[in-house]
């Protein structure tokens, strides 16, 4: 009896579904800034500026501690020491300091992240222009009014500008979906932008739709070949995978059957693993299986079949492949452990396999809608009421 390398190919679909772990537009908390404006002009134009950040709480900071800064401090570090440190104690996540220059009317807008008291360059402003008096409403902007907040985080040239904060989300340019991408350190000097799908590259000027990690439920039959009991056999089989998109762990089922007319080789595997994303659109991981491995067939000289059942460990690594587009491809390659080869009547402990899966994505219709809806509720707030 001879058993050689066993090749099979699985095509099936892959179901993603989202765990939030960002809050969707509208319902993420307020963010906190504390602001030391030096005078009324200052306060006037750097709230709005402000409150284009997202659903931000903006409150003064305490006139004492403008005194101790003015009255204590003799260098810039220690002013940020102190204006950070009330900021952290009264839940502020910014400190901005606005100030008008002395040039032609212009403002500076600074903006730190009260955790290492750090400068913001995504939100720090530096403008010319003439200032507006102080709570005076922004040209174009109906009384009482202050500019629309958008709702759409966008990537701008200094960072993004409106996220709710780290988590994953959908990128889009216009209306057409281009993967998605994991942000990180967000607002920070430090914030990172991965795309998570091969092929995915952002740019400034992509909307970005908070969505959270996204899962996945992979299903699959299959059909393949080996050489076995010195004769080619087809196989047919089938698996069930769960996995996420940033890797980690993995829980998975395989049953493959090898036949040819009465004879068969039957293996069953349950099996866990972790991966680890290695470029854009990849993840490999590392995978240990365990189940049973079954052998039946017949030989002319024999009155009764041979073969039996025995246990069996499946050490593999794979390749998974993310694309944007509605199709996959995974690369299995490992071997089959088995301390039963003699009652199996095996030639050797060892089977080598090599396994491709091809299939199809499923996305949520119904969640690209709302997208769609975000997207042009966005693009209708930061329209001016006279373009429309």
């Amino acid at each position: 009896m001879r058993l050689l390398l066993l090749l099979v190919l699985f095509a099936g679909c892959r179901a993603g579904f989202y765990s939030w772990q960002v809050a969707p537009p509208n319902s993420a908390p307020k963010i906190k800034i504390a602001l030391n404006a030096v005078d009324a002009n200052a306060s006037g134009v750097a709230r709005p500026v402000l409150q284009q950040i997202g659903r931000v709480q903006i409150f003064d900071v305490a006139p004492i501690v403008r005194d101790r800064l003015a009255t204590e401090c003799t260098n810039e570090s220690c002013q940020l020491a102190i204006a950070c440190q009330w900021s952290t104690q009264h839940g502020a996540t910014y400190y901005a300091r606005a100030s008008v220059a002395a040039t032609a009317g212009a403002y500076v807008l600074d903006v730190y992240d009260v955790n290492g008291c750090k400068r913001v360059p995504a939100l720090s402003q530096e403008l010319g222009g003439q200032a507006q008096p102080a709570h005076a409403e922004p040209e174009g902007q109906p009384p009482g009014q202050t500019p629309p907040v958008p709702e759409q985080p966008t990537i701008g040239k200094n960072g993004i500008e409106g996220a709710p904060g780290d988590g994953y989300y959908a990128l889009f340019r216009g209306n057409k979906y281009l993967g998605e991408v994991h942000v990180r350190d967000a607002g920070s000097p430090d914030e990172k932008v991965r795309a998570m799908h091969y092929g995915t590259k952002p740019m400034v000027g992509d909307l970005l739709d908070p969505r959270g990690i996204r899962r996945f439920v992979d299903v699959a039959l299959s059909a393949g070949a080996a050489w076995a009991f010195s004769e080619p056999m087809l196989g047919l089989g089938a698996h069930l995978r769960f996995y996420s998109f940033e890797g980690g762990l993995q829980v998975g089922f395989t049953g493959e059957l090898l036949f040819h007319d009465d004879d068969f080789v039957g293996v069953f595997t349950g099996e866990v693993g972790y991966g680890w994303p290695i470029a854009p659109g990849l993840i490999l991981s590392g995978n240990l299986g365990a189940g049973t491995v079954t052998t039946h067939y017949y030989r002319p000289e024999l009155e009764f079949p041979l073969g039996g059942r025995g246990s069996q460990l499946t050490p593999l690594v794979r390749l998974q492949t993310f694309f944007v587009g509605s199709y996959y491809a995974t690369l299995d390659v490992g071997v089959i452990l088995t301390d039963d080869a003699d009652k199996l009547d095996l030639p050797a402990a060892q089977i080598p396999f090599l396994r491709l899966s091809l299939g199809a994505d499923v996305r949520s219709s119904a969640s690209e809608k709302n997208s769609h809806a975000r997207r042009a509720a966005a693009a209708r707030a930061t329209t001016p009421t006279s373009a429309r």
